[in-house]
């Protein structure tokens, strides 16, 4: 084989390459190209080489991937030193309290306290769960992580019947959306759902301070 390739100019361990043919199979060549590959280095942006947007997005893919797999050690970590606010709707969140405490996190496998957290949707059931089936039922119920529209800070659908008020309860925080248009074509739409995580900024990282869901209510 006499296939040969025209190197630009590049000078590599005291070698001139100029407009030199080199025979692409021989050892020589070979042994110059792993010498130079060697001195490369590969490296992917650091976090503060990330714009705004795409920090949130990584840190609230970390959250959704510790929800999905229930690993709430990831969980605490990831969230903010004052806790976690919960909302199994959009009109409502309020930021100054705290549904679990930070460190509080880790324990929700053990938990086996049931608490009241609101009322379901139409018949007006109470909700009374300990923290891990609440999580399960109301919170992380659908892949979010998949979800195939994501938006920083705006509402990722509007049209629901229940008043958004997130950027009112944000505070001025930053927040993240998880959306899927629906999923049984049936309901034509009906069963649309977002999930929004908001975020405190913490020494330059976004921590997670709370989680609204927002569906179609009757």
């Amino acid at each position: 084989n006499n296939d040969t390739v025209s190197c630009f100019h590049s000078e590599s361990n005291g070698v001139d390459w100029t407009n030199q043919d080199l025979d692409v199979d021989s050892d020589s060549t070979h042994a110059a190209l792993r010498s130079i590959l060697a001195t490369l280095k590969f490296t992917s942006p650091t976090n503060a080489e990330l714009s705004k947007e795409q920090k949130l997005i990584s840190t609230s893919r970390e959250v959704l991937t510790a929800l999905k797999n229930k690993d709430y050690k990831k969980l605490e970590t990831l969230s903010s030193k004052d806790g976690l606010s919960f909302n199994e709707y959009p009109d409502s969140l309020d930021l100054n309290k705290n549904d679990i405490s930070k460190s509080a996190i880790s324990e929700i496998p053990t938990n086996t306290i049931k608490y009241m957290w609101g009322y379901t949707d139409g018949k007006g059931d109470e909700i009374r769960l300990t923290v891990s089936d609440y999580i399960s039922k109301w919170i992380y119920n659908r892949d979010y992580i998949n979800a195939p529209k994501i938006v920083v800070n705006q509402i990722a659908y509007p049209q629901g019947n229940t008043p958004n008020n997130i950027s009112t309860y944000s505070q001025g925080r930053n927040y993240v959306a998880f959306h899927f248009d629906g999923f049984d074509p049936k309901y034509g739409g009906m069963d649309w759902t977002t999930m929004y995580l908001i975020f405190d900024e913490e020494n330059g990282n976004y921590m997670l301070r709370g989680i609204i869901k927002a569906n179609w209510t009757i």
